[in-house]
């Protein structure tokens, strides 16, 4: 994420990722005025129809959200826009919000935790992207991590047939995991046995082999994925890597519960709020969407007794771990039974 203009009120920003789209999804609000170069279809007087080019503004009343093509919609009613004679003030219009295309968005007041957020998805932005490979010696899981959980690239297959491997197939097989890495700034490999140890001395000398980590973990495939992000070695790698922060603080509130140390569900978390007990807030992004107007009393109760703020993703298994949990949980400061 860029930021090209800070004026407050106004806030102007260029996404650059998916991962930042993700980001202006839990920013923007109804309400909030939304500026953007945008198209518009329009009937010349041969009657054809053509697109133009023009700047508008709309008071945001609607937000549409899609997973999986990562798309961010922003319906609303225009208040201003250039040239003027294409611009209808008060017509239905939509922004579709793009990867490289600038934004200005103009709130009542920012909220201390959309201000972090922003902060968060420009720092990001910065630091080098980080691919994961979990193997053993039958297939390699491939995936990016982006601040939203993890995007799966593929799976590579070893050829592996009972407890035959012969040296070409391995060969093969390990020429093909370098490829599906070559490009990456930052990877971490990990896997059970001994397959990655071979891969590890296999890929000495390469040049791909300065930019890898090596980890060992018990499982393969997706469950050795979230181990992985729950061990922490994420974070070591990449500071700050907002999956693995996530999975870890959700770990965190569950050990914390057998000993009253942590709250979750509405009632419980509104209590804890109350007294000024609560330490961390998690929102389940899933209930921050569905339940907008309490996660913002949840998040302005937090705000005033200075608890961190953390929407976590349920686009991997502890933001799910989450959901199961109402959707809202709390570390606490202090036991308030």
């Amino acid at each position: 994420m860029r930021v090209t203009k800070r004026a407050l009120p106004a806030i102007g920003v260029v996404p650059e990722t998916l991962d930042d789209i993700w980001h202006l999804e839990k920013i923007i609000e109804k309400g909030d005025l939304v500026t953007a170069r945008s198209e518009r279809r329009f009937k010349t007087e041969s009657g054809k129809s053509e697109r133009k080019t023009v700047t508008v503004k709309i008071t945001v009343e609607g937000i549409e959200y899609h997973r999986d093509s990562r798309k961010l919609r922003l319906l609303g009613t225009i208040v201003e826009g250039y040239p003027a004679e294409y611009v209808a003030i008060g017509m239905h219009h939509t922004i579709e919000v793009l990867p490289g295309v600038m934004i200005t968005v103009t709130k009542e007041s920012w909220k201390k935790y959309q201000l972090d957020r922003l902060k968060h998805a420009v720092k990001a932005s910065k630091k080098p992207k980080l691919l994961i490979v979990v193997m053993d010696d039958e297939e390699a899981e491939v995936a990016l991590l982006r601040d939203f959980g993890l995007e799966k690239k593929g799976t590579i297959r070893s050829g592996k047939s009972g407890k035959a491997f012969p040296a070409e197939k391995k060969s093969d097989y390990f020429d093909q995991i370098a490829g599906a890495i070559s490009g990456a700034e930052k990877v971490v490999v990990a896997g059970p046995g001994f397959t990655k140890d071979n891969f590890a001395k296999w890929l000495e000398g390469r040049q791909v082999y300065k930019k890898c980590v090596f980890v060992d973990i018990g499982g393969a495939g997706s469950p050795g994925m979230q181990e992985l992000l729950k061990k922490g070695v994420i974070e070591k790698v990449v500071k700050d890597a907002r999956a693995a922060v996530e999975a870890s603080l959700v770990e965190e509130v569950i050990a914390k519960i057998p000993t009253d140390n942590a709250a979750y569900g509405i009632a419980a978390v509104e209590e804890a709020l109350d007294y000024g007990a609560a330490e961390k807030l998690l929102l389940a992004d899933s209930y921050f969407s569905d339940n907008r107007d309490i996660a913002e009393k949840l998040l302005q109760k937090a705000e005033q007794i200075n608890a961190e703020v953390h929407i976590i993703s349920t686009e991997h298994e502890s933001g799910e771990r989450l959901e199961h949990l109402g959707g809202v949980a709390a570390t606490l400061r202090f036991k308030t039974g």
